[in-house]
């Protein structure tokens, strides 16, 4: 038997010891699908019309009842300068937004549901609705949002 090569194939070795073949197989196949769980209509607009009232020229994040980060972001302005691409692990989309409260000018918005995301057009304006956190990237905190709801604002 060869030994495993990076940290996933360790973890799933890992599983495989505790558990046995079958449920490894089991947890991974549910783990890499995404499972979308939608906003209802009346937290959206709750939170849209939230946002709308209390963002200034100084604001582009705001927290809706400590449930919600609503965050304002833009599009490039041509397809070719879109950046998106599908994560390996969990099979869910990451979006690159043009973000103003980043260091490198973007955030990362991670859409489970990839219905929505095919949904994101090129020079647009948006509010995202998810979980704010931020990743460091060689000493520099970077921005991402995991995206429950897209608010088209145009």
């Amino acid at each position: 038997m060869s030994e495993p090569t990076n940290e996933s194939e360790k973890k799933e070795d890992e599983i495989v010891k505790i558990f046995g073949k079958q449920f490894s197989d089991k947890f991974y196949q549910q783990v890499q699908q995404p499972k979308p769980v939608p906003l209802s209509e009346d937290i959206i607009r709750e939170c849209t019309e939230f946002a709308k009232a209390n963002m200034d020229g100084d604001t582009c994040k705001i927290n809706w009842k400590g449930k919600y980060d609503i965050i304002f972001v833009t599009t490039p302005p041509t397809e070719n300068s879109m950046r998106t691409r599908k994560l390996e692990k969990t099979g869910a989309i990451s979006i690159a937004f043009l973000f103003r409260l980043s260091p490198n000018g973007w955030i990362g918005a991670i859409f489970q549901d990839p219905e929505q995301a095919a949904t994101v057009q090129p020079n647009k304006m948006y509010f995202v609705i998810g979980k704010y956190s931020t990743n460091k990237v060689e000493g520099v905190d970077l921005p991402r949002i995991k995206a429950r709801a897209l608010v088209p604002l145009n």
